[in-house]
């Protein structure tokens, strides 16, 4: 039998006291909300944070792994609202450590956030990797976007810990709102495209910056431009530049310098030098004054390709960038070539990338006077490594005039496709999903492509993280080619059934393979870099090391151990009004299999005045009835009860505040064998008042049954909430199923039930939601949702529904499960329940 967290539920529940677990004496939580990093130099950085309530935070920093000596200025966040935060006077060439602090409105303590890390601007002569993804387009679910899979890859690309992450354009597909009729799009709907690639790009965000490059779907165009601050072209570029930190000229970097009217700097092209190379973004979306590929409001594409450019300012910049920069490698990246149609090198000769008319005759010194040449022309002439293009779904590699042209696939496409192949006359081309990982060290760039898959989809040639691809440009590195291990794999321990994920770092200038073992034996097919255990088992704990080999030399990382821990769902506590009939107060137990579940239960009116609790239930009847119907046990006054010194005893042993001897509250003790309870709270006249239920697991022999459901029912009136308070208790992180449920109450014959719950979680002591869900199927993971309640056996919520629910991996501690209405008048019969998911 577990025994930690043995505390006064009541006392959380009534007063707002908590219990959290600590980071060096701080509260330790996920922060809530997403951040993203961006607009790295050599001394700064900027973090964009986006909470999901009001709260104030700041970060704090330092150059060593826990120790932070610096801290940023301390902002007022407004629910949803994304605000910047930069760090500044950082050391260059420096992995930098840092966590978030943050402290929701009322509460008295700052939480903190686990570590995360970044690197300020390396040297000339150093070796770093950056990323590269294609469209990713979240709105073709199914065609070419599953959230599954992109999760998977963001974690990926986390687990690479590159300098950059590049995204290629058409990540925040504006033009497909509504098709139907696009000028009754809002601004709101505009700013939500930016909002729902936040939690996918903020997995590896927190410590790698995201650059982006701006997409024909996108619709940050100037054709749109209307003079006033309400078209789609503003609301986009601003929601882009408030949502994700991008570069504007100054010291570091270069770019464009126009201000226009009420974007301001448009923070679209730009270019930065980052050890060896240099970096350049381009965009003809805002150099054409026409529509260069598909019209907002549904007009036709634009049939002249020369009136389709990056403009002339662009141009300029751009020459002068290329000819100006003394970097070993040059790295360009646009969203095509022409910024619309299909092709690599198949397009590259026409209009102003390459000066010929369809037709194949020369057009450029006609239509373009005063350039000095094209702009294919101009990266081979300056040496351009690689072109990177995206906008055609397919990763291809290609070769113009010493200049790679690399077009990136999807990175969450569950088809894995090869698109629009036949646009590539010649070139090596892989399937969908993946994304680039790029080396670059002082002798040769090395390009690999990693791909992507889902776990019901690998097998044989088809492993998630392995490089499909790969090339290289330079030498190779003579003095280092055997590899060196840069981050080593991390202990983990985990629950029976969860998962656990092991990754490596390392470097060559060779290409690297990998085979992970357990205790020294090879795991057939482990190949990657990441290794990922879905569902742990005893068989798997041990050792778990990696042989990173290239055809110089091999490496053995060092050891992680995989290890078994154990958490479980003890203790239920919930207040609520109580009266009678369908508003008494209802509460639902499940003890697993097992010896018996020793419990006490009370049902607490009265002395909640003590606690500051008005309105409190002046006298409680406790009742505790089997599946069947039958009474396992009842109480109305405590103190008058038989064995009234053991319900003290047993009190004081699970921590649970004293019940004065002459009051009317009910307490039982009752022996639970595997099975379904309820514990019922009624007021003994019909008068309501505010009740408080308790259930305590006692200290049972080994192989003692436990709870692995616990549930409530009441009426949430007005600000009255349904409130219950559960414990978690273990060393390693348990999966609950937590559901709020009022309409489909109505389908068990239940009147009055709440008819649109609200669902938030919280951990005891904190005002800060872990989770909020208001209908359970516009939770992302909302089909997890439905296979989780089939799992525990829970009953189904109509896909229509208005029922909330959450799944969620909790850290072993105390949290609170609050059901509420829409708003102070909403008012109804809802019911919580808490399952274990194994």
């Amino acid at each position: 039998m577990i025994n930690a967290y043995r505390v006064p539920l009541g006392v959380w529940i009534g007063l707002g006291v908590g219990l959290c677990s600590t980071v060096s004496g701080l509260r330790a939580a996920e922060f809530p909300g997403t951040l993203v990093l961006g607009r790295p130099t050599d001394t700064l950085i900027a973090a964009n944070l986006q909470p999901t309530g009001a709260l104030a935070a700041y970060l704090e920093h330092g150059t060593a792994s826990g120790a932070y000596d610096r801290r940023s200025e301390t902002l007022e966040f407004t629910a949803g609202q994304p605000r910047e935060v930069e760090l500044r006077n950082l050391a260059p060439n420096t992995r930098h450590y840092y966590r978030i602090r943050f402290r929701a409105a009322g509460a008295a303590e700052f939480d903190a956030s686990p570590e995360y890390s970044f690197m300020t601007a390396r040297p000339a002569g150093s070796t770093f990797v950056f990323g590269v993804q294609g469209d990713s387009h979240p709105e073709r679910t199914r065609i070419m976007f599953d959230a599954a899979l992109y999760t998977r890859t963001m974690q990926l690309v986390a687990a690479d810990r590159p300098d950059f992450y590049f995204l290629l354009g058409d990540d925040f597909s504006v033009d497909t709102i509504n098709q139907a009729n696009p000028r009754a799009v809002t601004q709101p709907q505009v700013v939500e495209r930016y909002r729902i690639q936040r939690p996918y790009l903020g997995i590896p965000g927190r410590g790698t910056a995201l650059v982006l490059v701006n997409g024909n779907h996108e619709q940050a165009a100037r054709y749109l431009l209307d003079g006033t601050p309400d078209n789609v072209a503003v609301w986009a570029q601003n929601a882009r530049n408030s949502h994700y930190p991008q570069p504007a000229p100054d010291a570091f970097y270069s770019g464009n310098p126009e201000v226009v009217p009420h974007i301001g700097l448009l923070r679209n092209h730009f270019a930065w030098t980052w050890g060896d190379a240099l970096f350049v973004a381009i965009d003809p979306y805002w150099g054409s004054p026409v529509v260069v590929d598909g019209d907002f409001y549904g007009g036709p594409k634009t049939t002249d390709g020369w009136l389709i450019t990056h403009g002339d300012a662009q141009y300029r910049w751009l020459k002068e960038t290329l000819e100006n920069s003394r970097a070993k490698y040059k790295f360009v990246f646009a969203h095509h070539v022409l910024g619309t149609g299909r092709g690599g090198i198949d397009v590259a000769s026409r209009f102003e990338w390459g000066g010929l008319n369809n037709n194949g005759t020369p057009g450029f010194a006609a239509r373009r006077p005063g350039w000095a040449m094209p702009i294919h022309q101009l990266m081979a002439a300056n040496k351009v490594t690689i072109f990177f293009q995206s906008h055609d779904h397919i990763f291809v590699r290609q070769q113009l005039d010493g200049v790679v042209y690399q077009s990136l696939g999807n990175p969450a496409d569950p088809n894995y496709s090869l698109f629009n192949t036949d646009a590539y006359a010649t070139g090596d081309r892989v399937a969908n999903s993946g994304y680039a990982r790029v080396t670059v060290s002082p002798t040769g760039v090395k390009v690999e492509y990693v791909r992507s898959f889902l776990p019901a989809d690998e097998g044989p040639g088809k492993q998630h993280g392995a490089v499909a691809y790969a090339y290289t440009i330079g030498a190779l590195e003579p003095a280092t080619p055997a590899p060196v291990i840069t981050q080593q794999p991390q202990a983990r321990r985990v629950a029976v059934g969860g998962p656990a994920t092991f990754s490596v770092t390392a470097v060559s200038s060779l290409p690297l393979t990998y085979q992970w073992q357990r205790n020294g034996v090879d795991l057939p097919g482990a190949s990657a870099s990441l290794l990922s255990l879905p569902r742990v088992q005893a068989a798997d704990t041990g050792a778990y090391t990696v042989i990173v080999r290239t055809s110089a030399g091999a490496v053995t990382s060092a050891a992680a151990n995989l290890t078994l821990g154990a958490s479980r769902l003890v203790n239920l506590s919930v207040r609520s009004t109580a009266a009678t009939g369908n508003d008494s107060l209802i509460v639902g137990l499940v003890a697993g299999p097992g010896a018996g579940l020793p419990v006490l239960v009370r049902g607490v009116g009265p002395t909640l005045a003590a606690f500051g609790v008005t309105g409190a239930l002046a006298d409680p009847v406790l009742t505790v009835t089997g599946s069947g119907g039958a009474a396992v046990a009842a109480n109305d006054d405590w103190g008058r009860a038989a064995n009234a010194s053991e319900l003290a005893a047993a009190a004081a042993q699970a921590g649970a505040f004293a019940l004065p001897a002459a009051s009317l509250d009910a307490a039982v003790l009752a022996q639970l064998s595997p099975g379904a309870y309820t514990a019922t709270v009624a007021g003994k006249t019909a008068a309501a008042g505010v009740a408080l239920v308790e259930a305590y697991e006692r200290g049972g022999a080994d192989g003692a049954s436990r709870l692995v459901n616990v549930s409530a029912r009441a009426r949430v009136s007005g600000g009255d909430a349904l409130l219950a308070g559960f414990v978690i208790a273990g060393d390693v992180p348990k999966q609950v199923l937590i559901r709020g449920v009022g309409p489909t109450l109505a389908g068990f014959g239940v009147g009055g039930a709440l008819a649109d719950p609200q669902l938030t979680i919280r951990r005891q002591g904190s005002t800060t939601a872990l989770e909020t869900n208001d209908n359970w199927l516009s939770a992302p993971n909302a089909a997890q949702i439905g296979l989780a309640a089939g799992t525990v056996g829970a009953f189904p919520l109509p896909a229509n529904s208005r029922d909330a629910a959450v799944l969620i991996a909790l850290e072993p501690g105390a949290y609170t499960a609050q059901v509420s209405g829409p708003n102070a008048n909403a008012s109804g019969v809802a019911l919580v329940e808490i399952y274990e998911v194994p």
